[in-house]
Order: C-alpha cells, then sequence, then structure tokens
C-alpha cells in the first residue's frame, strides 16, 4: 500500500538527514551554526540566483534565475530525498517537516545581505500571494467515467480516514483515466497504479487506482505521462484494464486525494452519483471563504 510517494512523506516527516547543524533564535534569524540553510542556497546557485523561495508541508518550492546554476548532487548530500525540475524556472527540494523553517532561515540570510533593499521575505511573500491569487479557483475534472463517491466510500482506511489527506472517489466504468487538473507529474509510481501531480497553484494530488493494486505490479495498467511531464485538465495519463484489475485487487474504487490542502478546507461533492470523464462543477474545495478548486 505504501509506494513510493508515500513512502517519501513517510520518511520526509521525520525531517532532513543530518548534514550540519542548523538552529535559529526566535526571531527566525539564522546563528552562527545554521550552515544548512547557507549551503542549500550555495547549491541552487547562490542567492543572486534565487529570486523566489516558498515551502510546503515537506518541500521547499524555488524559482531561480537559471536551473544550470542548481547542483542537485549537492542538494541530495545535504539531505534532499527528492529534487525535481518542475519548469523551466523552478526547482522542488523535498526537505521534509523542517521546510518552512529552512526557507525562513534562507530568506533572512538573503535579507541581511541585502539590508538596503526590500527584504526577500517581503518580495517572496507578494510574489506567493499573487501567483495564489492568480491559481485561485482552480478548475478540477472527474479523472475517469463512472460513481463519483466520498473519500469515505473507499475500502482502506488509509484513505477513507483521511490520513493523507482529504479527497474524493470514483467508482470508474471505463479504463481511461484522466489528469484532475493541469498541472506537474510529480510521481508515478513503480506499480504503474498511482500518479501524483502538483497543481498549478501548489497543491499535491494522488490518484491511485483501486485498493492493493500495487502488489499487481503494473499488471492491467499503462502509464501514458513521466515524471516532470506538464498535463491538462483531462489529458489522459492512465490506461487501465478494469476487468483484469477488478478480478486481482480488493476494490477498483479511485481516491483522488489533495495531500496539502490547508487545514481549515472543506470538499463538498457538487455531483453525487454518475459522471464523466472530463466533467466539471463535481466538487468544490474552499478555505477561509476563498475556492481553491471548483
Amino acid at each position: 500500500m505504501f509506494t513510493r510517494l508515500l513512502e517519501l512523506l513517510k520518511r520526509a516527516g521525520s525531517g532532513v538527514r543530518k548534514s550540519g547543524a542548523s538552529t535559529s533564535d526566535s526571531s527566525g534569524k539564522p546563528n552562527e551554526s545554521d550552515e544548512l540553510p547557507r549551503q542549500l542556497l550555495s547549491a541552487l546557485g547562490g542567492q543572486k540566483n534565487v529570486w523566489n523561495l516558498d515551502a510546503c508541508t515537506t518541500r521547499l518550492r524555488v524559482r531561480v534565475a537559471e536551473n544550470g546554476q542548481v547542483n542537485k548532487e549537492r542538494l541530495r548530500q545535504l539531505g534532499a530525498l527528492g529534487v525535481w525540475e518542475m519548469d523551466h524556472d523552478e526547482i522542488h527540494v523535498l526537505l521534509g517537516a523542517r521546510s518552512d523553517a529552512i526557507k525562513s532561515q534562507m530568506q533572512a540570510i538573503v535579507a541581511e545581505s541585502a539590508p538596503n533593499e526590500d527584504s526577500f521575505g517581503e518580495q517572496t511573500a507578494n510574489r506567493q500571494i499573487n501567483h495564489r491569487n492568480e491559481a485561485a479557483g482552480e478548475i478540477i475534472v472527474s479523472p475517469a467515467d463512472g460513481e463519483l463517491l466520498d473519500l469515505s466510500s473507499v475500502p482502506d482506511s488509509f484513505f477513507s480516514r483521511r490520513m493523507i489527506g482529504d479527497g474524493f472517489a470514483i467508482l470508474p466504468s471505463s479504463g481511461r483515466i484522466l489528469s484532475p487538473v493541469g498541472g506537474t507529474v510529480l510521481t508515478v509510481f513503480p506499480g504503474k497504479h498511482a500518479v501524483g501531480i502538483l497543481s498549478e497553484a501548489g497543491i499535491e494530488i494522488l490518484v491511485h487506482i483501486g485498493v492493493n493494486t500495487v502488489k499487481l505490479k503494473g499488471q492491467g495498467f499503462n502509464v501514458c505521462v513521466a515524471e516532470g511531464d506538464r498535463v491538462a485538465a483531462g489529458q489522459l495519463i492512465l490506461e487501465v484494464d478494469l476487468e483484469d484489475v477488478e478480478q486481482h485487487a480488493a476494490s477498483i474504487i479511485t481516491p483522488v486525494v489533495f495531500m496539502n490542502l490547508p487545514g481549515e478546507a472543506v470538499v463538498q461533492l457538487l455531483a453525487p452519483g454518475t459522471v464523466r470523464a472530463g466533467e466539471s462543477s463535481i466538487i468544490r474545495i474552499t478555505a477561509r471563504g476563498s475556492q481553491i478548486f471548483k
């Protein structure tokens, strides 16, 4: 059940592997022993190469001037569990639960080196707010023909109890599985039964075909995308032999999980029952009065 993406996230929850001490005072400013954030900045090509820093639950999201200046191997040596090029100028670095704290330390380092300019943290925050506003209310579509269900309908407590996030489920009636959102493919699982996608607004989405399908070791699945691919909402990502998979798996009910929604987010099914692949207006996700998906 714990496939590669989930294993990485589980490992990430324990934090970054030790690679130099890193502490900070209550102000978030780096102390003399804060070598890790400085070394990470260096591996990202130096302060001049980094123009925007953000962080989600487990990873740094960095916009850079030149991808070629980023030393991925050095980032891994410093404890990164994964490094991905998401776009021509965006790098994601999986550092675990300390990602946000490390981001703040890196921002403080840059701000201290340029005290007469607007702080790097303020610039990052402004860009982040603008980016989220531009992407507010992302469109989400049904990933398959079938029946739209509440996530609690999945016969696996790992999903039904929302252990890795809220979402919805589909009981598919056809084997064409579409991307529910526009974004970038983060992970194609080795068993070909699941795909992780990062939406344009930075929401991590897991599309997991069936229950206990990892044991099929790819039988009945054809992957139509690769890690790093850009995908549109409604684009084909998987082809599934439903008859074969249904014979060998516990269930073909397919959970779609939003793995890093804000804690106050609410998922509402708008069209429970029969839906068509690519159909929009099936769910709504809101947080603090604002729509995240529609």
